[in-house]
């Protein structure tokens, strides 16, 4: 049997000779926490951040992919206030420089986070996510409604993820700061309905109960083969 992403990839599956009654379009499987509501004031008080402030959510650099500190720069340059939560995982190198870069913004607030297993409560409270397009990171922002900006992808895999978010209007292609700062402004200060429109397309897209289903069948294949 084969678990796939999307309506597009079952397709492509059957132009390969895959019989598409052993196929199922589930989604990506993504933890639990993607399903469920969450207390948005609570956790922005628990980072020290305000409600009334748009927030942008900085994941990838804590492999060393993401030019964290070019982007908060980019942020910055906006002019505009805006809380930014940097995601660094393990890479403590980079958390303590962006530690002190914080107090350097002239227009932004910083939370340089490590490691955390929190990611759907804080795609929950973010206004838009700046990103690497990985399967796992695609489909928790779209399991959340949350609008993507995608900064430089990587060939191969990455950039196929790229195309198909952008050719359903819930994520934009940027290789620049210059653009990174132009799309900030643009989606949350001078076009709100056009954020809010593309997070309404990313919900629909995304599959929360992704591993439920494949799970809910599997055990279907499972009693079958016993029956039989």
């Amino acid at each position: 049997w084969y678990f796939v992403a999307n309506q597009e990839l079952q397709e492509y599956l059957q132009t390969q000779g895959i019989d598409p009654t052993r196929t199922m379009v589930t989604g990506i499987p993504v933890g639990d926490g993607f399903a469920t509501a969450v207390d948005k004031e609570s956790v922005l008080a628990s980072l020290k951040l305000a409600g009334d402030c748009k927030t942008v959510l900085i994941m990838g650099g804590g492999a060393g992919v993401l030019p964290m500190e070019e982007i908060i720069t980019a942020c910055d340059a906006v002019g505009n206030p805006l809380q930014l939560i940097a995601v660094c995982g393990t890479n403590e190198r980079l958390r303590s420089r962006l530690l002190a870069k914080g107090p350097t913004l002239k227009h932004c607030t910083l939370r340089p986070l490590g490691f955390v297993d929190n990611v759907h409560e804080l795609m929950a409270i973010a206004d838009i996510l700046v990103s690497k397009s990985g399967g796992a990171t695609s489909a928790e922002a779209l399991s959340r409604g949350l609008p993507f900006l995608i900064y430089r992808p990587i060939p191969g895999q990455e950039e196929a993820n790229t195309r198909y978010l952008a050719e359903h209007s819930v994520a934009r292609r940027i290789d620049s700061p210059a653009a990174l700062k132009a799309a900030i402004a643009d989606l949350l200060f001078a076009d709100p309905a056009g954020l809010e429109a593309m997070g309404s397309r990313a919900a629909a897209l995304g599959r929360p109960g992704a591993a439920g289903a494949a799970a809910r069948k599997i055990l279907e294949i499972i009693r079958q083969n016993l029956l039989d």
